[in-house]
């Protein structure tokens, strides 16, 4: 993917590493912050509302989603939401170099990649000052939707190697939810009220909540799908069901995880804002929670 520079910032400088070094992102000529103050990471486990979270940010006319098309990391061509960069990029001033390419279009920059969860202290070493959405669902509803999901695009592993990826992502959620940098989403509530979540989540990174209607209406639109069969029936699970050997897998390995999850104090939780005037002044937007994922 080719680099040009952009005005306000020296073009990228080949390392002998074989790395990009020497990018000065600039500032936004609006918000006046470096890019890294306006980067905005979203993660989670897999199943666990990432997309939908994603969806919702990327229609607004001040978000520029980094995409696996937008990024160069997508192996297959796909137009996928997830860009992998941090899985599939070891080289830091490379990832740097991709993200600064993107900068200078709008006043936020989102990211979303489930399992970037487990790479969130990297991230924060080569965006300091970036932000995190960690999303949170209860890994039984996860491994619902998986189940459903593996239908028709999940295709490899099996359900424990899928309950060990949930697990994974939430011992790393326990780890980081209540860093100053991180706000959470719940799963259930942001479901149960989209609209006030919604607009919760668009005080919480300064973002026009005016355009808040049509950011839902894009994050509903089945046509909008990047890959068939992500979003729908198959995020709720439907009318999937665990057998009890499954149900006893999941208890096992992703339970225990979890209870560390709830037993955390998360700073910020992104909970829908009460009423019309709440929404209206953005109140309750930084409310800190007292919920425990319920």
């Amino acid at each position: 993917m080719g680099l040009a520079a952009c005005p306000g910032r020296r073009g990228p400088v080949a390392s002998r590493g074989g790395g990009i070094r020497g990018v000065d992102p600039g500032v936004d000529p609006r918000k006046g912050g470096r890019m890294e103050s306006r980067m905005v990471f979203v993660a989670g486990a897999p199943r666990s509302g990432t997309t939908a979270v994603t969806r919702l940010l990327a229609a607004h006319t001040d978000v520029t989603l980094a995409d696996a098309h937008g990024l160069g990391t997508s192996p297959d061509g796909k137009p996928t939401y997830e860009s992998g960069i941090f899985i599939r990029i070891r080289d830091d001033d490379a990832v740097r170099a991709r993200f600064a390419a993107l900068d200078g279009r709008t006043a936020v920059i989102v990211e979303k990649t489930p399992m970037h969860i487990l790479h969130v202290d990297r991230i924060r070493r080569i965006f300091p000052g970036a932000r995190f959405i960690l999303c949170h669902r209860p890994p039984l509803p996860c491994l619902r939707s998986w189940k459903k999901a593996r239908a028709t695009f999940l295709q490899h592993g099996s359900f424990a190697d899928a309950c060990a990826v949930v697990a994974r992502a939430l011992t790393a959620l326990a780890a980081q939810c209540e860093a100053e940098d991180v706000a959470v989403v719940r799963f259930n509530p942001f479901m149960a009220d989209p609209a006030g979540a919604g607009a919760a989540l668009l005080r919480h990174l300064d973002l026009d909540t005016a355009q808040l209607d049509q950011c839902l209406a894009d994050m509903r639109d089945p046509a909008l799908e990047r890959v068939k069969g992500v979003v729908g029936e198959s995020v709720l699970g439907g009318a999937t069901r665990l057998s009890a050997e499954e149900k006893a897998l999941v208890a096992e390995i992703c339970e225990p995880a979890n209870a560390a999850v709830l037993a955390r104090r998360p700073r910020l939780v992104i909970r829908p804002l009460r009423d019309g005037a709440d929404r209206e002044h953005g109140q309750g937007a930084r409310i800190g929670s007292t919920d425990r994922g319920r």
